[in-house]
C-alpha cells in the first residue's frame, strides 16, 4: 500500500515537497486554511488586475527547473519566465542612476561610468562571493538528521564562508569604497524585512546571485508558478484542500500519525509535513513542547519572511523532526 503523507500549508513549500512525493509514488493531501493556494506567493484579485502578494520576481530559476524535472515535467510547459534586463533601476538621493545587468560587460561599463575605481574592487567580490556560495550551496542540499551531521566536511568547509560574526555591511566595506556602491550591493536585505548593518553577512550572496544569474519575471506574476505547481500535483493524482484550517498533529508518543482540522476531522497518515511558521506551527500544533514554549516564543525577534522552499529536514531538532519527513537523495533549495 501507498504511504500517505499529510502536508500542512499549500505555499510553494508544500506544494514542492507534494510534487516530488507524488512522483516518488507517495499517497499525498495537502491542508491549506486559505480559500486558495500559494502561501505568501498568493494572490489578490481586484477586478480585472491581479497582484502578486507576497515576491514579484524569481532569482535562481535553474533551481525551480529541477524541482519540475524531478516531479517528471518541465516547467516551461507551464509558466513564461523571463530574464530582466537590466536587472533594476536604482536612483540615489542625488539623482545617480545604477543599472547593473547580468551581462557582466555591460555591468562593468556602469560601474565605471558610475563608480570610478570600483571595477576592480566589483570583480574581486564576484571571484570570492562565487567561491563562497560554492561552498555553501552545498549546505543546502544535505540533510541535517542529526546533531553529528554538523561535523561532515561538507558543512564544515562551508563554516569559514559564513563569516557568523559580521554584518553585511562589515563584509561589503572590505570591497567597496564608494558609499553608493556599497548601498546598490546591500540593499537586497530589504528582501528579508532587515538592515545591512544588522543582517549577517552571509547575505552578501543575494547580490552576488542576482549580478551571476539574474532576475527573473514570471508572465501573470510570481502566483502562477504556484498555481502550476498545484495543477502538477492533481495531475498526479494528488489532494490540495482549501479552507482545510489544521487544528494541531496527532501523535502517539513521538510519531506524528496525522492531522486534526479545526472542523473536528481527523486525518490519519504515515508522515506529517509542516509547510508554516516555525513559532505558529510550535504554538498551534504541538502542546506538548519541553522546547520552543510559547513564553519562549513570545520573546524572539522575527523577521519579514523570505521566499524558502524546504524539501526535506534542514535543521535538526528533537520537537520538530518527528513531525517532517526527509525526502533521501532530494535536494532543500533555498531562493
Amino acid at each position: 500500500m501507498k504511504k500517505k503523507i499529510a502536508i500542512i500549508g499549500a505555499g510553494p513549500g508544500g506544494l514542492a515537497a507534494a510534487m516530488l512525493l507524488l512522483n516518488k509514488g507517495y499517497e499525498v493531501a495537502i491542508f491549506e486554511k486559505e480559500t486558495a493556494v500559494g502561501g505568501r506567493t498568493g494572490r489578490f484579485l481586484l477586478g480585472n488586475y491581479i497582484f502578486d502578494i507576497g515576491p514579484t520576481f524569481l532569482m535562481l530559476p535553474q533551481y525551480m527547473e529541477e524541482i519540475f524535472r524531478l516531479a517528471g515535467r518541465n516547467i516551461h510547459d507551464y509558466v513564461e519566465i523571463t530574464p530582466l534586463d537590466p536587472l533594476y533601476r536604482l536612483r540615489f538621493a542625488d539623482g545617480t542612476e545604477f543599472y547593473p545587468s547580468t551581462d557582466i560587460q555591460k555591468t562593468l561599463s556602469e560601474i565605471q561610468r558610475v563608480f570610478p575605481g570600483q571595477v576592480e574592487n566589483y570583480m574581486r567580490f564576484r571571484h570570492d562571493e562565487h567561491y563562497r556560495f560554492n561552498r555553501i550551496e552545498r549546505c543546502f542540499k544535505t540533510p541535517y538528521d542529526s546533531v553529528y551531521d554538523f561535523l561532515r566536511p561538507v558543512f564544515m568547509e562551508a563554516l569559514p564562508q559564513m563569516d557568523i560574526t559580521g554584518s553585511l555591511r562589515d563584509r561589503l566595506e572590505k570591497y567597496f569604497t564608494d558609499e553608493k556602491m556599497r548601498l546598490a550591493m546591500t540593499f537586497q536585505t530589504k528582501y528579508i524585512g532587515m538592515s545591512p548593518w544588522r543582517a549577517p553577512s552571509a547575505y552578501s550572496l543575494i547580490s552576488f546571485i542576482e549580478y551571476q544569474w539574474g532576475i527573473h519575471h514570471i508572465t501573470g506574476g510570481l502566483n502562477q508558478l504556484t498555481l502550476a505547481m498545484a495543477k502538477i500535483i492533481e495531475e498526479q493524482g494528488g489532494r490540495i484542500y482549501t479552507s482545510a484550517a489544521v487544528k494541531g498533529i496527532l501523535t502517539t508518543g513521538k510519531k506524528a500519525i496525522g492531522v486534526v482540522l479545526e472542523s473536528g476531522r481527523k486525518i490519519e497518515s504515515d508522515y506529517v509535513i509542516i509547510n508554516a511558521d516555525f513559532s505558529y506551527a510550535m504554538s498551534n500544533f504541538l502542546k506538548d513542547r519541553k522546547k520552543y514554549t510559547d513564553t519562549e516564543l513570545k520573546k524572539r525577534e522575527y523577521s519579514c519572511s523570505a521566499f524558502m522552499l524546504y524539501l526535506g529536514v534542514i535543521v535538526y531538532d528533537p520537537v520538530v523532526t518527528p513531525v517532517i519527513l526527509y525526502v533521501p537523495s532530494l535536494p532543500v533549495v533555498a531562493l
